[in-house]
Formats: C-alpha cells, structure tokens, sequence
C-alpha cells in the first residue's frame, strides 16, 4: 500500500482555485486507487472516489500485489482488472452480518467458509482511514483562505445571522452576550482561538477577527475537527460573540457544508447537480434522524415536540427578512 498527496506548495498564492490550473486539470485526469500487479497497473480504480468532490484530484493511492494473490483480487483472464476487489469498494459487514453478529464473529465465520474476501476486509479498512485522513489534510490545507477578490469583511451570512441575534434581543428576547461589546483585547483571544483551537492560519484569523471588529458581528460561522457525534457546537467567546462550529469530522459536513461551499473550479455541471441532490438528500436525513429521535424517545417525546415548534418559529424569523413580511 502507498498513499501522497499534494502538498500545500500547490496552493496558488493568489488564492485562485488550484484545480483551475495546467497541473490541476491534469490531476483530474489521474483520478483512483492504482491496483498494481508484479508491478504493472491493471486498472486506475475511480470507484473509491468521491465524483464532486474537488479533493479526489489532489491524493493518490496504490495498491500492489504479486501474480499469487490473483485468485483472491479476482484479477481477469485477460489481466485488465481485479473484479473482487473493484466490488470492495461497497463493502459493509453489517449488511451481511446474522443477527447479533459481532465484526469479529462475522470475520471469524468468513474464514471458516473459506471466502476470499477475508484478507481484503483489511486493506478495505486501511484505504478508508488513509483516505479520510488525506481528505481531511487535504481540505486543511486551503481552509479559510479566500478566493480573488473576496474579503472576509465583505457581507456575508455572518452578517445577516448577527442583524437577527440584536433584532431578538431588540424584541425584548436579551441574552447575557448582548450586551457584551467586542474590544481589541476580545479580538486578541478571538485570533488565539481560531489558531489554537482550530487550527486556522494566524494571517486568516487576524483577518476573521479584524472583520468581527470592524463589522460589529455577533456570529460567525467556523470550522473545525472534533471528536464528537453533534454536528455542530455552539461557543460563547469574549465581546458577545457566538460561534457557530462545523464538526468537520461528522459526514453532514461533508455532505451539507462542503458540498455546497466549496471550490468548483474544474467541476462540470453534472458534478454540481450531484453536490445539490446528495445535499438535498442529506438534509432529508438529517429530518429522518430527528424523527426517529422523536419516536424512540417515548418520555420525552412531548419535550422534542416543544423543542421542534420552537426552532421552526425561530427558524422562520432567520428565514424571513422584515421587508418580505
């Protein structure tokens, strides 16, 4: 197994999209796992890639294996392929699990029956945790960095959610943080928390909590990598301002935040119409996951009712700007 990826020297200094460069385009077209055999590629494997995503471009991933093992890869008579581990990719032992079956029984019951797809399970596991690491480092690389011609003090969303935040505090909904109001010494600890704690560039946190400043914004929206099953936190920092952080680590990010803003340079209009579909989707189960919350928890279930109504109407005011009412 060998695993690179594109270190963060390719990153134009502008701060265009670098898939839009020559050695971008030509990334697009090396896209896969390499399955090797006694040394020559059979195939160059696109299913372990994620087709929108603008990342897949940037990392690569080999897989080798002697002519010994072809029975097990299920390479083709006419050695162009290796079928059964191709078909890995949708792999999920739980699907084929009995009843109660732990990984470690179902594991034990394949070798038992002489499946070949044992030892793949392994290598199957090992590309997933490569990739999702590589994926991470790979979006760490150009996070928060903005593209030519934008500023993170230009209006933003940050904006509109902070005009509602003082337009219900306004309506005689106060909380504490209201009143607070952000100093140079606030904008400091801003700048440390962003480093620090979620690993921004210290150019781009300067930039972040300079707009906070001079805007006079009570939210913002940031990012980072946690070990958690929410997929968002909510963080109460010095000067009144809240924020709202993405677990980048939890797959509605992925699906919901990343799909949707992210470079597209290089994405064709088929890509994008899929970012919007799995998107849409992903929302739908998000409202599937809360309502199985809501039928299982059966002595809460009224508590998860009220708390339902109360987003929706709150919901609705952030929604809905005064001149549309």
């Amino acid at each position: 197994m060998r695993a690179s990826w594109a270190t963060k020297a390719t990153l134009p200094e502008d701060g265009t999209d670098r898939g839009t460069k020559d050695y971008g385009k030509h990334a697009a077209k090396n896209i896969g796992v390499s399955i090797v055999r006694a040394g020559r590629e059979l195939d160059l494997d696109p299913s372990w890639t994620i087709s929108y995503d603008p990342r897949e471009r940037w990392w690569g991933m080999e897989v080798e294996f002697p002519p010994e093992l072809d029975e097990i890869f299920g390479v083709t008579n006419n050695k162009q392929a290796a079928t059964t581990f191709s078909h890995m990719v949708n792999f999920d032992w739980k699907t084929e699990a009995e009843p109660g079956e732990s990984y470690v029984d179902y594991k034990r019951r394949l070798t038992e029956d002489g499946d070949h797809r044992v030892p793949l399970i392994e290598i199957v596991d090992y590309i997933e945790n490569t990739l999702a690491a590589m994926r991470r480092g790979i979006e760490d690389q150009g996070k928060g960095r903005r593209g030519p011609g934008k500023r993170h003090d230009d209006t933003s969303v940050d904006d509109r959610a902070s005009t509602k935040f003082k337009e219900r505090a306004d309506a005689g909904h106060a909380a504490p943080s209201d009143k607070e109001v952000f100093t140079n010494e606030d904008q400091k600890a801003l700048v440390e928390d962003l480093v620090k704690g979620k690993q921004y560039e210290e150019a781009v946190a300067k930039e972040i909590a300079a707009a906070v400043l001079l805007r006079r914004r009570k939210v913002i929206f940031v990012e980072a990598a946690a070990d958690m099953d929410a997929f968002f936190s909510v963080e109460s920092k010095p000067g009144g301002v809240t924020e709202i952080v993405f677990n980048r680590s939890h797959p509605a990010y992925d699906l919901l935040i990343k799909a949707l803003d992210a470079e597209t340079g290089g994405a064709t209009e088929r890509d994008l119409v899929h970012r919007i579909q799995n998107a849409s989707d992903a929302i739908k189960m998000l409202f599937a996951a809360w309502a199985r919350q809501e039928v299982e928890d059966v002595p809460g279930r009224e508590r998860i009712r009220r708390m339902r109504q109360d987003w929706g109407r709150m919901a609705r005011d952030f929604l809905t700007d005064e001149k549309e009412e």
